[in-house]
């Protein structure tokens, strides 16, 4: 992936490793850093990337540093790449969740049911971590409200269209995870609240 400050080059499959850390050295009186992985398995370490500060290397030059090493080389990147790439990483957060809610208010809506079949109620501590659940629910729609607002681009503003667009995806989530509705679940959600109240 490219970074925005740094170039990279990477030595090694990252899933060698179950654990990383930073250090520094030098080249030519230049500092770089080395990304350590920690095999997995073994309490050995070794070098697994280097990254390059952009202000210090130029690209040519890092080029070659990691090219002697038999690294996989890739220059910084603009900003607006790498806000792309969070983006979408993002998106994919927000669909798992979405996903994970979806799973959620059905297994409450089917132990709702069994309770009202079987002429019980949840228990208060129950109670309790379902409206938890629904406020938390409520704080994230607004929190994605708030941001599709705040994100909303200005005419010929080309970083705005790129905002607006995935400001499309993020409201059309809902629809490309089998048809979830955040609002939809909230009511239902609310409605059985309201079943086991009675």
């Amino acid at each position: 992936m490219p970074y925005p400050q740094e170039h990279s080059c990477v030595l090694t499959p990252r899933n060698k490793y179950d654990k990383f850390r930073r250090g520094t050295r030098e080249h030519e009186g230049k500092e770089y850093s080395v990304i350590f992985g920690k095999l997995k398995d073994e309490d050995k370490w070794e070098d697994h990337s280097f990254r390059y500060d952009k202000e210090v290397w130029e690209a040519d030059d890092a080029k070659t540093h990691c090219k002697d090493h038999d690294g996989t080389f890739e220059a910084a990147t603009e900003k607006t790449l790498v806000f792309t790439d969070q983006a979408k990483m993002a998106l994919a957060a927000i669909e798992t969740a979405l996903a994970a809610v979806k799973d959620l208010v059905t297994r409450f809506e089917s132990l709702a049911d069994l309770r009202r079949k079987e002429g019980r109620v949840f228990s208060t501590a129950n109670r309790k971590r379902l409206s938890s659940f629904l406020e938390e629910l409520k704080k994230m729609v607004s929190g994605v409200e708030e941001l599709l607002e705040a994100t909303q681009p200005e005419d010929g503003d080309e970083d705005g269209e790129k905002i607006a667009s995935l400001a499309l995806i993020v409201s059309g989530l809902s629809a490309e995870n089998e048809g979830f509705d955040i609002k939809q679940a909230n009511g239902r959600i609310e409605a059985i609240l309201e079943q086991i109240r009675k």
